[in-house]
This record gives structure tokens, sequence and C-alpha cells, in this order.
């Protein structure tokens, strides 16, 4: 019992503070992106008159991973800790080489300087998408090899997962670019959700590794704890970065638009 008093103490700590701290849980979520994202309306798709907390860009990156993973975890646990096969790998580095080009190029626009196409939101988010797909994929191993005290065999991802995990990057980019109001805290909740859990699962990594709490674990139910002080930690991360950049803009008159 008192092992599922971590998972419970979070989700009471998370409405608390979505329930009381003022303005509407868009505003709650946009200060949660503040501390990793610099929100620039021209990075950013409009849902009706709203924007998302995260830029075309980082929508893609972090909403694509979380969904991978989501995926993965749903259909196979996250419980295998081999790699994926080569072929697909190398197809990885190649979504996530597109995504650093493509980023490049905004780069070289934003400070005016030559750059061999015009930015486009539309490929911010397509090549982001991509790069979380690379990160899911190679994430899901990561985790399978530091939980479990015994993996089960075959790669963490296969050839066939990409089907369902494409699936659901179509409709995330369905989603934020449609222009529906309607779609604004889905996207904004696939976003910035997908920002806590990637950090609060590197937190959990990094962790256990460093307790030695690594291969210790044989189902979920005894990761949650652990697994709930990560993601709190995460939460704590996040609204530290957030204030660290208000008083940065406030105090210095720094701008990270």
């Amino acid at each position: 019992m008192k092992r599922n008093l971590l998972p419970v103490g979070l989700l009471v700590l998370v409405a608390a503070g979505f329930g009381f701290v003022p303005g509407t849980p868009l505003d709650k979520l946009h200060f949660l992106a503040t501390g990793v994202c610099p929100q620039r309306p021209t990075h950013s798709f409009f849902l009706g008159p709203f924007q998302p907390p995260l830029e075309a860009r980082m929508v893609g990156i972090y909403g694509g991973a979380v969904l991978a993973l989501a995926w993965l975890g749903a259909r196979r646990g996250l419980r295998q800790a081999g790699l994926p096969p080569l072929g697909m790998v190398a197809l990885m580095l190649v979504f996530f080489i597109l995504m650093s080009l493509d980023g490049l190029n905004a780069f070289l626009a934003d400070l005016g300087l030559p750059h061999p196409y015009p930015p486009s939101n539309y490929l911010r988010l397509g090549t982001g998408l991509l790069a979380g797909v690379s990160i899911g994929t190679v994430f899901a191993p990561v985790v399978g090899g530091t939980l479990w005290r015994k993996p089960e065999a075959g790669p963490a991802v296969t050839w066939t997962d990409l089907i369902p995990i494409g699936i659901l990057e179509a409709a995330l980019f369905g989603a934020t670019v449609s222009g529906l109001a309607l779609m604004v805290y889905p996207v904004a909740l696939v976003g910035v959700g997908g920002v806590w859990v990637l950090l609060g699962l590197f937190n959990l990594v990094v962790g256990l590794n460093l307790l030695g709490l690594a291969r210790r674990f044989d189902s979920w139910q005894g990761v949650l704890p652990a697994l709930s002080a990560a993601l709190t930690l995460a939460l704590a991360e996040l609204i530290g970065l957030a204030a660290v950049r208000l008083y940065l803009q406030a105090a210095l008159g720094l701008s990270f638009g």
C-alpha cells in the first residue's frame, strides 16, 4: 500500500498546482513550457486564436517522441532492451539529420544569412516529428535495459511498430496544422506532456544508474515509486527553468524570443 503513495501524491500535486495557480489551463501549460521553448509566434501554428505552448518543431520533437513511447509502452510494455534492426537505426539517424539540417536552414534565415530555402512551419513540424520518432526509438531500449532484471528477448522496436507510430504522428501533424481551436488542448497536452514525460524518464534512467538501482525491477508496479519521484522532479525542473527565464527577462531585460 505504501508503494502506491508516491503515484497518488504526484497526481494530487499536479491537480493542486493546476487548480490553484491563477490563469487558464492553457496559461499554465504555457508557463511550464516557458523554460524550454522560446514560444515565438512566427515559429508556431495557431489553433483558432490560440498559440500552443510549444513551437512547431518542438511539438514534433517532444510530441512525436512521447507518442512513439506511448505506443511501445502499450504494445510491448517497454520490456525489451534489444536494439532495433540496423536498418532502422540508420533510418532514425537519417530522420534526425533531416531535422538538424532544417533547423540549421531556419537558424541561418533567422540571422538574415544566406540559406537554401525559405523556412516553413510545416517543415519544422514534419522534421520535428521524424526526430521525435528517432528519440522514442532510441530511448525505448535504454528504458528497458535500465529497469528490468530480466528484459524480454527481442528488439525494443520492430519495423511493424513504425506503422501505428506513423499513424499517431500523422494524427498529431493534422491536429497541429488544422487551425481548429478545439485542437489546442490536445496539441498542448501532447507537446508539454511529452517534455514532462521525457524529462521524467531521463531522470529515472540517470537516477537509477547513479544510485546503483538499475536492472532490479520485475514489474511496472515496482517501478511506480521511482517513476513518480522522477516525474515530480521533472515538474520541479520545468517550473524552475520557467522561473529563471522570467526572472532574467524582467531583471536584465533579456529576450529569448
